[in-house]
């Protein structure tokens, strides 16, 4: 085995879903080039969850002896890699906006359908 960062996005970009959906939108898996999984993966990532709906679970460890000692020497260098740890309140206002985007969702969705019938009519 080996260490393998291949969703973390080849630049400086800050903002994990951005590098997320640059690497999804050029693999040969087009399968999840889909928004409804693009827009969940700073929440997955962040609750540990498979970006992809497998089912797999991630922990967040700390950086220690176990990670390559370049990473170890150059954490500053890749902060924007590695995750900070959220506290509670911060962890029950992302779930409750992850669960009002869903809601807002499948009402958009139920709505378009509506919209689509009563226009057939």
């Amino acid at each position: 085995g080996g260490w393998h960062f291949g969703y973390m996005g080849g630049s400086k970009e800050s903002d994990v879903r951005k590098r997320v959906t640059e690497k999804v939108q050029s693999a040969a898996h087009q399968e999840y080039n889909k928004k409804s999984i693009l827009n969940e993966v700073d929440d997955k990532i962040r609750d540990g969850e498979d970006i992809f709906g497998r089912n797999a679970r991630f922990e967040q460890v700390e950086i220690d002896d176990s990670f390559p000692q370049y990473l170890r020497t150059h954490t500053q260098e890749y902060s924007h890699l590695i995750k900070s740890k959220e506290n509670k309140t911060a962890i029950l206002v992302r779930h409750c906006r992850r669960a009002f985007r869903a809601i807002f969702r499948k009402l958009l969705t139920a709505s378009k359908k509506m919209v689509k019938k009563v226009i057939r009519r």
